[in-house]
Protein backbone atom coordinates (compact mmCIF):
# COMPACT_ATOMS: atom_id res chain seq x y z
CA UNK A 1 0.00 0.00 0.00
CA UNK A 2 2.83 2.06 0.80
CA UNK A 3 1.55 4.93 2.64
CA UNK A 4 2.75 4.58 6.45
CA UNK A 5 0.34 6.20 9.33
CA UNK A 6 1.85 9.34 11.01
CA UNK A 7 1.11 9.55 14.72
CA UNK A 8 -2.11 11.04 14.65
CA UNK A 9 -3.13 8.47 12.63
CA UNK A 10 -2.54 5.73 15.49
CA UNK A 11 -3.12 7.84 18.04
CA UNK A 12 -6.68 8.20 16.31
CA UNK A 13 -7.13 4.10 15.91
CA UNK A 14 -5.93 3.72 19.11
CA UNK A 15 -8.71 5.80 20.77
CA UNK A 16 -11.40 4.18 18.44
CA UNK A 17 -10.38 0.96 19.21
CA UNK A 18 -10.67 1.87 22.98
CA UNK A 19 -14.60 2.75 22.21
CA UNK A 20 -15.33 -0.07 20.08
CA UNK A 21 -14.16 -2.39 23.20
CA UNK A 22 -17.37 -0.71 24.79
CA UNK A 23 -19.33 -2.36 22.79
CA UNK A 24 -22.02 -4.93 24.78
CA UNK A 25 -23.37 -6.68 21.81
CA UNK A 26 -23.24 -6.76 17.97
CA UNK A 27 -25.27 -4.24 17.28
CA UNK A 28 -23.40 -1.75 19.42
CA UNK A 29 -20.65 -2.80 17.69
CA UNK A 30 -21.18 -1.92 14.52
CA UNK A 31 -22.52 1.44 15.77
CA UNK A 32 -19.51 2.60 17.45
CA UNK A 33 -17.27 1.00 14.45
CA UNK A 34 -19.34 3.43 11.82
CA UNK A 35 -19.24 6.05 13.55
CA UNK A 36 -15.10 5.86 13.73
CA UNK A 37 -14.55 4.43 10.92
CA UNK A 38 -16.37 6.34 8.62
CA UNK A 39 -14.74 9.41 9.96
CA UNK A 40 -11.83 8.04 8.72
CA UNK A 41 -12.71 6.43 5.68
CA UNK A 42 -15.26 8.70 3.60
CA UNK A 43 -17.52 7.06 1.86
CA UNK A 44 -21.92 7.55 1.37
CA UNK A 45 -22.32 4.30 3.13
CA UNK A 46 -20.68 1.46 5.12
CA UNK A 47 -22.44 -2.11 5.60
CA UNK A 48 -21.45 -5.12 8.31
CA UNK A 49 -22.08 -8.51 7.55
CA UNK A 50 -21.51 -10.95 9.99
CA UNK A 51 -21.01 -14.08 9.17
CA UNK A 52 -21.66 -18.16 10.01
CA UNK A 53 -19.68 -20.61 8.34
CA UNK A 54 -22.12 -23.66 7.18
CA UNK A 55 -20.19 -26.77 6.22
CA UNK A 56 -17.18 -24.57 4.57
CA UNK A 57 -19.46 -21.52 3.18
CA UNK A 58 -19.55 -18.10 4.64
CA UNK A 59 -23.23 -17.58 5.73
CA UNK A 60 -25.02 -14.04 6.46
CA UNK A 61 -25.82 -14.08 10.17
CA UNK A 62 -26.96 -10.56 10.62
CA UNK A 63 -26.70 -7.11 8.17
CA UNK A 64 -25.78 -3.78 9.78
CA UNK A 65 -26.16 -0.50 7.43
CA UNK A 66 -24.80 3.14 7.97
CA UNK A 67 -26.17 5.83 5.87
CA UNK A 68 -28.35 3.17 3.65
CA UNK A 69 -31.69 2.04 3.16
CA UNK A 70 -33.83 -0.86 4.36
CA UNK A 71 -34.54 -2.40 1.08
CA UNK A 72 -31.02 -2.61 0.69
CA UNK A 73 -30.65 -4.84 3.68
CA UNK A 74 -33.46 -6.80 2.68
CA UNK A 75 -32.53 -7.10 -0.61
CA UNK A 76 -28.84 -8.61 -0.16
CA UNK A 77 -30.16 -10.13 2.86
CA UNK A 78 -32.85 -12.88 1.13
CA UNK A 79 -31.03 -12.39 -2.72
CA UNK A 80 -28.74 -15.57 -4.02
CA UNK A 81 -25.44 -13.81 -3.50
CA UNK A 82 -24.18 -17.07 -2.05
CA UNK A 83 -21.53 -17.90 -4.83
CA UNK A 84 -20.24 -13.79 -4.70
CA UNK A 85 -17.08 -13.79 -6.34
CA UNK A 86 -15.30 -11.31 -3.49
CA UNK A 87 -17.13 -12.76 0.18
CA UNK A 88 -15.63 -16.19 -1.39
CA UNK A 89 -12.58 -14.54 -2.11
CA UNK A 90 -12.15 -12.22 1.26
CA UNK A 91 -11.69 -15.50 3.03
CA UNK A 92 -8.50 -17.01 0.98
CA UNK A 93 -6.21 -15.38 3.36
CA UNK A 94 -5.45 -16.44 6.98
CA UNK A 95 -5.48 -12.88 8.62
CA UNK A 96 -7.77 -10.24 8.46
CA UNK A 97 -7.12 -6.76 5.97
CA UNK A 98 -8.45 -4.82 3.69
CA UNK A 99 -8.59 -4.37 -0.40
CA UNK A 100 -10.48 -2.38 -2.86
CA UNK A 101 -12.42 -4.24 -5.25
CA UNK A 102 -10.59 -3.04 -8.25
CA UNK A 103 -7.15 -4.08 -6.77
CA UNK A 104 -9.28 -7.75 -7.20
CA UNK A 105 -10.82 -7.22 -10.47
CA UNK A 106 -10.68 -5.28 -13.71
CA UNK A 107 -13.61 -2.87 -14.08
CA UNK A 108 -15.78 -4.53 -16.73
CA UNK A 109 -15.58 -7.59 -15.25
CA UNK A 110 -16.42 -5.83 -11.86
CA UNK A 111 -19.12 -3.53 -12.92
CA UNK A 112 -21.29 -7.15 -14.49
CA UNK A 113 -21.19 -8.75 -11.48
CA UNK A 114 -24.60 -9.74 -10.30
CA UNK A 115 -24.18 -8.30 -6.71
CA UNK A 116 -22.81 -4.90 -8.59
CA UNK A 117 -25.65 -4.73 -11.09
CA UNK A 118 -28.72 -5.20 -8.34
CA UNK A 119 -27.14 -4.08 -5.41
CA UNK A 120 -24.71 -1.69 -6.02
CA UNK A 121 -25.18 -0.07 -9.14
CA UNK A 122 -29.25 0.68 -7.89
CA UNK A 123 -27.50 2.36 -4.94
CA UNK A 124 -25.14 4.69 -6.55
CA UNK A 125 -22.51 2.26 -5.55
CA UNK A 126 -19.19 2.31 -8.13
CA UNK A 127 -15.84 1.91 -5.55
CA UNK A 128 -15.93 0.03 -2.72
CA UNK A 129 -13.30 -1.04 -0.07
CA UNK A 130 -13.75 -4.34 1.67
CA UNK A 131 -12.34 -4.69 5.48
CA UNK A 132 -12.23 -8.40 5.83
CA UNK A 133 -12.38 -9.97 9.85
CA UNK A 134 -10.34 -13.09 10.08
CA UNK A 135 -9.66 -15.12 13.23
CA UNK A 136 -7.72 -18.24 13.27
CA UNK A 137 -8.62 -18.40 9.26
CA UNK A 138 -11.84 -17.99 9.32
CA UNK A 139 -13.97 -15.53 7.67
CA UNK A 140 -16.76 -13.93 10.56
CA UNK A 141 -17.32 -10.53 8.94
CA UNK A 142 -16.72 -7.49 6.73
CA UNK A 143 -17.27 -4.12 6.59
CA UNK A 144 -18.09 -2.61 3.06
CA UNK A 145 -17.65 0.78 2.41
CA UNK A 146 -18.92 2.22 -0.89
CA UNK A 147 -18.30 5.72 -2.68
CA UNK A 148 -19.62 6.81 -6.27
CA UNK A 149 -18.02 7.46 -9.30
CA UNK A 150 -17.63 11.17 -8.91
CA UNK A 151 -16.16 10.37 -5.86
CA UNK A 152 -13.46 8.40 -7.03
CA UNK A 153 -11.64 5.49 -5.75
CA UNK A 154 -10.39 5.07 -2.15
CA UNK A 155 -6.86 6.07 -1.48
CA UNK A 156 -3.96 4.00 -0.01
CA UNK A 157 -4.49 6.20 3.05
CA UNK A 158 -7.48 4.69 3.96
CA UNK A 159 -6.28 0.80 3.25
CA UNK A 160 -3.66 1.30 5.33
CA UNK A 161 -6.09 2.69 8.04
CA UNK A 162 -8.60 0.13 8.30
CA UNK A 163 -5.65 -2.47 8.23
CA UNK A 164 -4.67 -0.70 11.59
CA UNK A 165 -8.18 -1.80 12.47
CA UNK A 166 -8.68 -5.24 11.31
CA UNK A 167 -7.04 -7.37 14.14
CA UNK A 168 -8.77 -5.05 16.92
CA UNK A 169 -12.26 -5.46 14.89
CA UNK A 170 -12.30 -9.21 14.49
CA UNK A 171 -11.09 -9.66 17.82
CA UNK A 172 -13.59 -7.80 19.40
CA UNK A 173 -16.48 -9.43 16.73
CA UNK A 174 -15.40 -12.71 17.52
CA UNK A 175 -15.56 -12.34 20.76
CA UNK A 176 -19.35 -11.06 20.88
CA UNK A 177 -20.54 -13.77 18.99
CA UNK A 178 -18.83 -16.16 21.74
CA UNK A 179 -20.42 -13.88 24.05
CA UNK A 180 -24.22 -13.90 22.22
CA UNK A 181 -24.03 -17.83 21.37
CA UNK A 182 -25.67 -20.46 23.67
CA UNK A 183 -23.47 -21.59 26.84
CA UNK A 184 -21.11 -18.14 26.80
CA UNK A 185 -23.72 -15.46 27.13
CA UNK A 186 -23.92 -13.81 30.40
CA UNK A 187 -26.83 -15.40 31.91
CA UNK A 188 -29.80 -14.27 33.89
CA UNK A 189 -27.83 -13.68 37.36
CA UNK A 190 -24.27 -11.94 36.89
CA UNK A 191 -21.15 -14.21 38.39
CA UNK A 192 -21.05 -11.16 40.43
CA UNK A 193 -23.88 -11.91 42.46
CA UNK A 194 -23.82 -15.59 42.14
CA UNK A 195 -20.00 -16.30 43.28
CA UNK A 196 -18.93 -12.62 44.40
CA UNK A 197 -16.52 -11.63 42.07
CA UNK A 198 -15.74 -7.78 41.19
CA UNK A 199 -16.74 -6.48 38.03
CA UNK A 200 -13.23 -7.14 36.11
CA UNK A 201 -12.86 -10.54 37.11
CA UNK A 202 -16.10 -11.33 35.45
CA UNK A 203 -15.29 -9.85 32.52
CA UNK A 204 -12.28 -11.99 31.91
CA UNK A 205 -14.54 -14.99 33.79
CA UNK A 206 -16.71 -14.72 30.60
CA UNK A 207 -13.80 -13.93 27.75
CA UNK A 208 -12.19 -17.14 29.11
CA UNK A 209 -15.65 -19.18 29.06
CA UNK A 210 -16.11 -17.78 25.72
CA UNK A 211 -12.92 -19.53 24.47
CA UNK A 212 -10.50 -16.72 24.15
CA UNK A 213 -6.83 -16.88 25.37
CA UNK A 214 -5.15 -15.18 28.43
CA UNK A 215 -3.37 -13.39 25.27
CA UNK A 216 -6.37 -12.55 23.82
CA UNK A 217 -8.17 -11.03 26.87
CA UNK A 218 -5.16 -8.99 27.65
CA UNK A 219 -5.56 -7.36 24.29
CA UNK A 220 -9.05 -6.65 24.36
CA UNK A 221 -9.24 -5.58 27.57
CA UNK A 222 -5.97 -3.60 27.67
CA UNK A 223 -4.07 -5.12 30.18
CA UNK A 224 -1.21 -7.41 30.83
CA UNK A 225 -1.27 -11.04 30.28
CA UNK A 226 -0.03 -11.66 33.92
CA UNK A 227 -3.22 -9.30 35.05
CA UNK A 228 -5.50 -11.52 33.25
CA UNK A 229 -3.75 -14.44 35.33
CA UNK A 230 -4.18 -12.68 38.67
CA UNK A 231 -8.20 -12.24 37.96
CA UNK A 232 -8.66 -15.44 36.39
CA UNK A 233 -6.92 -17.26 39.35
CA UNK A 234 -8.74 -15.13 41.64
CA UNK A 235 -12.42 -15.88 39.43
CA UNK A 236 -11.72 -19.64 39.78
CA UNK A 237 -11.10 -19.27 43.61
CA UNK A 238 -14.35 -17.83 44.13
CA UNK A 239 -16.20 -20.44 41.54
CA UNK A 240 -15.05 -23.20 42.64
CA UNK A 241 -13.36 -24.31 39.85
CA UNK A 242 -9.97 -25.10 38.35
CA UNK A 243 -9.64 -25.11 34.87
CA UNK A 244 -11.87 -23.41 31.82
CA UNK A 245 -14.50 -26.30 30.93
CA UNK A 246 -15.20 -25.85 34.87
CA UNK A 247 -15.45 -22.40 34.11
CA UNK A 248 -17.29 -22.62 30.83
CA UNK A 249 -20.12 -25.43 32.64
CA UNK A 250 -20.25 -22.86 35.73
CA UNK A 251 -21.04 -19.76 33.65
CA UNK A 252 -23.33 -22.05 31.99
CA UNK A 253 -25.69 -23.48 34.91
CA UNK A 254 -26.84 -19.33 35.52
CA UNK A 255 -28.53 -19.68 32.29
CA UNK A 256 -31.94 -19.79 31.70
Amino acid sequence: MGVNLSARDLSFVLDAVYKINTASDIASFARISFSTLCAAVPCIECVLTVLEDDYGIPRISSIHVWGGKTAYTEQFEHGDFSHDYFLLRMGLKPNSYAVRDTDLMAEPERLNLKIYKEIYEPQGHYYTLRLTLIREERLIGQFSFFRTKEQGDFSDHSLDICDAFAPHLALKLETLMHLGAKGCGRGDVPLQARFGLTAREEEVALFAASGLTDEDIGRQLFISVSTVKKHLYNAYAKMGVSNRLQLKMAVSEGES
